[in-house]
C-alpha cells in the first residue's frame, strides 16, 4: 500500500501499519522526542518534520514538504510539484547523485518518489561506470608455481621446504574489488529489494553484473572510513554520499538481510536552511555580493553571546545562517526558520517566538549589524513586519516569507526577484 502525506498530517493506515511504523521508529530513532520521526496522538499517528521516504510491510510512505494548506491537499497536480519541488532541492543542496539536468530526464508523475530517488541513482550510477570502473593496486600473497613480485622467504622457507616447485610471493595487482566499490554494489544490490519498478531493478542488476568480481559487504562505518577520493574516483563523490544516507545517516541500519525496512528522510527545516544559503551563493554576482563574503553557518565567523567572569573563555555560540560581510563589518544576517506562520488575523506577531527574536537581538548586537533577517515559507496569510531595537533604531530585524509554491526549477528568475527583495537589494 502506498500512501502520500505532506508534513504535520495525519497518516490514513491500519492498525496493523500503525505497529510497523512504532516499530520503524523505535528501532531507528533516539527515545529523545526531538529526533522522533512521527507525532502519536490516541490512536492516530502523524508525520512530523521529515520529509522524504518510509518503507515498511504492507506500507510505502511518501512525506512531501507542506507550504500552503490550502494547495498541499488540492489533490495529484499539488503533489506532483511538491515532489518535484522536493527533488530540485535536494539536487541543488547536493544530498542526492544527481544533477538538475537528470530531473527533466525522467517522467517524474508517473512514478513514486521512492522510485524516483532509486532510479536517478541507478541511471547515475551506471553512467559513471561506463565511464570506467575504479581500481586500485590491492596487495595479494599467495604461494604459487612461478614468481610474481617478489618472494616472501620466511614465509616460503615454512610453507614451501618440501615444495621446490612453488614460491611464497607478495605482489599489488590493479583490480576493481575497492572499498569504493564494495559499497557500491551493496547498495545497488540493497535497492533491488526495495525497488518495485522493473526498469529501476534492470537498471540496477546491470550495475551488480559489472561488480561482479567484487567482493560482497554489509556496509558499516568503518566501511566508509577506508574510502580515499582522488583525481580518479572523485567523481563517485555524490554517488558515495547517497550511500551513506542509505546505509548509516538518515535513513536506518538494518540488520543484515533485513529489507523489509527503508528509509531516506531529510529534515525539512535543515533542508530549507541549505536551500537558501547554496540560493544565495549561487546567485551571489547576481545579488551584488561576493562569494568571499558569504560565511554559511557563520564559517570563520563566529562569535560568542558571553564568557565566563572568572577563566574569560567564550559560551553560547552564535551561528546565523547566512552572514554576508562588506569588509570586517557584517552587512546582513539571515537566519532561515522552516515553520508555517499564523494569519494577521490569527496573530499580530504572526506566530513568531519570542525565543527567535531574542537570537536575532543577539546577532544584531554581537555582529553589530542594522539589517538582521528572519525568512520564513510563505503560505499567502502573512505580511512581513519589521522591528528596531529600543535605543537603536539603526538596528533592523524584518520578519519575512518567501514563496516555495511554484515550479522552483523552471521560475528561477521569480525566485531570484523575490528574494532580492527581501534582502533589500531591490528597493
Amino acid at each position: 500500500m502506498r500512501v502520500s502525506v505532506c508534513e504535520n498530517q495525519k497518516i490514513p493506515c491500519s492498525d496493523k501499519q500503525r505497529k510497523e511504523l512504532k516499530a520503524f521508529e523505535d528501532a531507528h530513532c533516539s527515545t529523545s522526542n526531538k529526533n522522533r520521526i512521527f507525532d502519536w496522538r490516541h490512536n492516530e499517528v502523524w508525520t512530523r518534520n521529515y520529509v522524504g521516504v518510509i518503507q515498511v510491510p504492507g506500507l510505502s510512505l511518501e512525506i512531501l514538504p507542506k507550504i500552503d494548506k490550502s494547495k498541499a491537499e488540492a489533490g495529484d497536480q499539488a503533489r506532483s510539484l511538491a515532489q518535484h519541488n522536493l527533488l530540485y532541492m535536494l539536487s541543488f543542496t547536493r544530498k542526492l547523485p544527481f544533477e538538475e539536468r537528470d530531473l527533466a530526464s525522467l517522467k517524474l508523475q508517473k512514478l513514486p518518489l521512492l522510485e524516483v530517488l532509486i532510479r536517478l541513482f541507478a541511471n547515475r550510477l551506471l553512467e559513471e561506470l561506463r565511464r570506467g570502473v575504479d581500481h586500485a593496486y590491492v596487495h595479494r600473497e599467495e604461494n604459487l608455481p612461478r614468481i610474481k613480485g617478489k618472494i616472501l622467504m620466511n614465509r616460503h622457507v615454512l610453507m614451501n621446504a618440501a615444495h621446490r616447485e612453488r614460491f611464497y610471493v607478495g605482489f599489488d595487482e590493479f583490480l576493481d574489488n575497492t572499498p569504493l566499490n564494495r559499497i557500491l554494489k551493496a547498495t545497488s544490490r540493497r535497492l533491488i529489494s526495495v525497488s518495485t519498478d522493473n526498469e529501476t531493478q534492470r537498471l540496477l542488476m546491470e550495475t551488480t553484473a559489472i561488480f561482479d568480481e567484487v567482493c560482497d559487504i554489509f556496509p558499516d562505518a568503518h566501511h566508509f572510513d577506508r574510502i580515499h577520493l582522488h583525481r580518479n574516483n572523485e567523481r563517485f563523490q555524490t554517488l558515495l554520499d547517497f550511500c551513506r544516507i542509505v546505509w548509516q545517516e538518515q535513513s536506518p541500519n538494518p540488520s543484515a538481510g533485513d529489507s523489509r525496512t527503508f528509509s531516506l528522510l531529510f529534515p525539512m527545516e535543515k533542508l530549507f536552511e541549505e536551500f537558501i544559503a547554496r540560493f544565495i551563493y549561487r546567485h551571489a554576482d547576481d545579488f551584488g555580493f561576493r562569494r568571499k563574503d558569504i560565511c554559511i553557518q557563520s564559517e570563520g565567523c563566529s562569535k560568542y553571546l558571553l564568557q565566563e567572569k572568572k577563566s574569560r573563555s567564550p559560551k553560547f555560540k552564535l551561528q546565523p545562517d547566512i552572514l554576508i560581510k562588506n569588509g570586517s563589518q557584517a552587512r546582513l544576517l539571515l537566519d532561515t526558520k522552516w515553520k508555517c506562520l499564523k494569519s494577521d488575523e490569527a496573530d499580530i506577531k504572526n506566530g513568531v517566538s519570542s525565543a527567535d527574536m531574542y537570537q536575532m537581538y543577539a546577532y544584531a548586537t554581537r555582529y553589530d549589524c542594522n539589517n538582521v533577517i528572519l525568512l520564513y515559507p510563505d503560505t499567502g496569510e502573512v505580511t512581513p513586519k519589521s522591528y528596531c531595537l529600543m535605543g537603536d533604531e539603526d538596528k533592523r530585524i524584518s520578519v519575512v516569507v518567501i514563496n516555495l509554491n511554484r515550479d522552483l526549477k523552471k521560475e528561477r528568475k521569480e525566485m531570484l526577484t523575490n528574494l532580492s527583495k527581501l534582502l533589500g537589494i531591490i528597493p
